[in-house]
């Protein structure tokens, strides 16, 4: 499979905070996404309940705007930051970390986003693949690309398994 131009969002994740750590989290570098763990009464103790992102004010004033909401309080929140290679300018980040969290929540559809489970973002910026650094979560994949699985041979049942003797 040919990749050409892609654009390639990457975020390093750590994690898991406290809330009392969130409040910390003010700086000019904490912006970016967050995920929420915590218990729910049908899916478990520890799951994913909330992906979000912050964009226009920093992770630990994003976050605590939450207080009213059934997973407030979790004490298991992990937060990403966007990064890479070159800094982007400010219409690639915001349309990346858009897409980053639309795609995040089509992936894993946490009990607290239903409203965007169904959303399709458009890629403005071509092909995209999301690719999740730093602490490995076990609620998301290393690589996320919905349009990889669309040009695989695993969609189009021609994937065949071969080894360095089969190949030519």
């Amino acid at each position: 499979m040919e990749l050409n131009n892609v654009h390639v969002i990457e975020i390093g994740w750590e994690g898991p905070f406290t809330m009392d750590e969130i409040k910390q989290f003010t700086n000019d570098i904490d912006f970016g996404l967050y995920l929420a763990f915590g218990p729910h009464k049908i899916y478990g103790d520890n799951v994913l309940l909330y992906v979000g992102k912050a964009e226009q004010q920093t992770l630990g004033v994003r976050i605590l705007q939450h207080l009213k909401e059934d997973w407030y309080g979790s004490e298991q929140i992990y937060i990403g930051r966007l990064g890479g290679a070159k800094i982007p300018n400010m219409s690639d980040w915001d349309q990346s970390i858009d897409y980053a969290e639309t795609k995040l929540i089509q992936y894993c559809l946490p009990a607290w986003n239903a409203s965007k489970f169904n959303s399709r973002t458009e890629k403005s910026f071509g092909d995209a693949v999301i690719i999740n650094n730093g602490l490995r979560i076990k609620a998301i994949p290393t690589v996320l690309a919905d349009w990889l699985y669309e040009k695989s041979s695993f969609r189009l049942n021609t994937w065949k398994a071969y080894s360095n003797r089969t190949a030519n």
